[in-house]
This record gives structure tokens, sequence and C-alpha cells, in this order.
């Protein structure tokens, strides 16, 4: 296992830090990529209020390598986005050309922008929070009490997988339905055309 640290979050302040700052990126992605290639999990220093509760700025995250047709919704992974890395909670996986991951913070509204697969550097299974080591099961656990008392009995985390999940079946039904209209629409003009055909020929 790796014990370096390594921050993420950081924006750049300038057209040098940005190029800097893209520069770094490629070679520590490339640099952590090596390294969960060979098995080894690395530790990650979250600056990132998005994943609050489950994880804190300031708390290491400690990713092990994942393949990506093994991740389902719940999972935490840390992926590049943009001039940065990310953690965040999938919420729903999308079948569709190479595979993308829709994600979304346990601390935020609205989700994050859709990861690509080969975006994923790995999966987050635990956090060390003042100098405790907790599995990310038990932290999810925590997660979801903490949310039950702040929020009168809402599961606010586990709450944003099932609104994905039933937006993509109310979805499915409705698409259900307009099909079904579409169907007695085609019939009825059949009918009218029909009807009009018998007419002519008297």
């Amino acid at each position: 296992m790796s014990d370096e640290l390594q921050d993420f979050g950081m924006e750049p302040v300038s057209e040098k830090d940005m190029l800097m700052n893209d520069m770094n990126i490629v070679n520590t992605m490339a640099k952590w990529r090596k390294k969960l290639s060979k098995g080894e999990h690395i530790k990650i220093k979250a600056l990132d209020k998005g994943m609050m509760p489950t994880i804190n700025i300031g708390d290491v995250a400690e990713v092990i390598p994942v393949q990506t047709s093994s991740l389902k919704s719940g999972n935490v992974i840390f992926f590049r986005a943009g001039t940065s890395f990310m953690i965040r909670r999938i919420v729903e996986v999308v079948y569709s050309g190479r595979g993308e991951f829709k994600v979304k913070g346990d601390n935020m509204v609205e989700p994050d922008p859709p990861v690509p697969s080969g975006n994923i550097l790995g999966k987050v299974i635990a956090i060390e929070h003042e100098g405790e080591r907790i599995e990310m099961e038990k932290t999810l656990a925590s997660t979801l009490n903490q949310l039950n008392k702040r929020f009168g009995g809402s599961d606010s985390a586990k709450m944003s997988i099932q609104v994905e999940n039933s937006k993509k079946a109310v979805s499915s039904f409705i698409n259900k339905i307009l099909e079904g209209c579409d169907r007695i629409r085609i019939s009825f003009l059949n009918f009218i055309d029909n009807l009009i055909a018998k007419m002519q020929k008297r």
C-alpha cells in the first residue's frame, strides 16, 4: 500500500498555474494508474466538501484498483474530472458506448457530469478519520444515521440513488404510454382513411 498522500480538488489561479496543473494531472494520473495496476492501494487526502458527512475535509480515502464493469450504484469512486480529481458516489450506471457513470456527492443537491469509465482510477473502500480507519460500508451506515437525525427520518444519501432509479422507471413508463398513444393515433387515422375510402366508393 502506498503511504504517499495526495491532495485533490485544488483550482489553478493563473494561466501558468493552469499549464503546470495540466502537466501535474497527467503525471499524477499515470503514476497512480501504475501503482493501481500493480494491485497497490493509494491514499488521497480530501479537500472537497461534496461527500460530507461521509468524507470530510482532511479525511484520507483509501483507493483500490477496480474493474469498471463491477461497479454499481452506491459505490464510491475516485476519478479524474477535467483538471482535478474527485470522489463521488455512483447513482446510476449507464451502459451506452464505452460506459458512463452518473455520480453525485452525498452533500450535493444536483449530480455531477457523467464520468466516462476511462476516467475512473479506483474504488474507495475506507477512510481515515481522526486517526481511525472506517470501512466505507460502515461509513455509509453512519452517514445515513446522521442524515436521518438531521432531516427527521429522511435517508438522503440512499434516497438520491432511489430517486435516480425511480426517474428511470417513470421515464420508461411514460415512454410506454406514449408508444401506446401513438399506436392508437395510427389506428384512428387508418380507421378514418378506410371510412373516407368507403364513402368515396358509394
